[in-house]
């Protein structure tokens, strides 16, 4: 039986393969056919310059020493891809307004004009770049630059463009490296234009980013940011969605050690309920037997 369930963070870019007899192996999707193995778990994450990449391979590597594979009644071969389910929310994706360093002080309406890194093609970066510039009655082509990501820190450090929205995890390498050792600033949302933004880009949430968060000069900040949750197929038994909070869950503290956006991940049953509930993406059957045993035990 193959048991494929996926942590979606709407781009999906990269694929670790968990098998406890081999090491871990990268691809680049498209996925080859090949690597479709009932021996196999396939997780997916995003690029690299998101939280995405690292909190997943940290989830992966905890799944793999931990979770045995359940074996079910159903053959998923040679079947139509199933609807997902969502099993569990984790951290929020919170957009970055880092600044190239000529730019520091510029006000927010006035830097959104010039030239900047709204996010790759067909990411949820990019989307919610284009939003925000849509918010303002700004046309995001006389704006955006397209750029490989590899290249975006570079750009920015340069000031070959004024601004990149990073949209991620907190903390993120990529911006605290940025603003720490690179020279560049991050500038908040206006305040008063967060409870609107949130009111007309689906499923936003305001975000505040403390003060001396990411550097110690830098006063708090306000923001926008995406509830990732952590997606599955509904065909796959409940008892393995159990197992899979179980884990996650027996492994909160180890988890939050090895990267301090699983902070974000709620460990109260109830409140994660609430948080699926509000993203209006139906919830897999295994999670409302989990929160009912859990009920049982209190």
């Amino acid at each position: 039986m193959l048991v494929i369930f996926c942590l979606l963070a709407v781009t999906i870019y990269f694929f670790f393969l968990v098998d406890s007899s081999q090491e871990e192996t990268t691809h680049a999707a498209p996925l080859p056919p090949t690597l479709y193995s009932s021996s196999r778990f396939l997780f997916g994450t995003g690029n690299r310059l998101g939280t995405y990449y690292p909190v997943g391979k940290i989830i992966v590597e905890w799944l793999n020493d931990n979770l045995e594979a359940f074996l079910g009644e159903k053959d998923y071969l040679n079947r139509n891809f199933p609807e997902l389910r969502a099993i569990w929310p984790l951290w929020p994706d919170v957009v970055h307004f880092l600044i190239s360093q000529n730019n520091i002080g510029v006000e927010f309406q006035n830097l959104i004009r010039k030239k900047g890194f709204l996010g790759q093609s067909k990411s949820s970066t990019l989307r919610t770049g284009r939003e925000i510039l849509s918010f303002y009655g700004l046309d995001s082509q006389d704006i955006e630059v397209s750029l490989d990501p590899n290249f975006v820190v570079e750009s920015l450090k340069s000031g070959e463009i004024s601004f990149a929205l990073i949209q991620a995890g907190i903390p993120n390498l990529t911006v605290s490296d940025m603003l720490v050792f690179n020279g560049c600033g991050i500038l908040g949302l206006p305040r008063d234009d967060i409870a609107s933004l949130c009111t007309s880009i689906h499923a936003a949430m305001p975000v505040n980013i403390s003060n001396g968060y990411y550097r110690e000069d830098i006063p708090a900040i306000g923001s926008i940011g995406f509830s990732n949750l952590l997606l599955c197929r509904d065909d796959l038994p409940k008892e393995v969605v159990e197992k899979i909070i179980d884990l996650t869950l027996q492994g909160y503290g180890y988890l939050k050690v090895k990267h301090a956006a699983v902070s974000a991940i709620p460990a109260d049953a109830n409140a994660a309920l609430q948080i699926l509930i509000r993203q209006g993406i139906p919830v897999h059957e295994g999670v409302n037997e989990f929160i009912k045993r859990q009920g049982n035990k209190n």
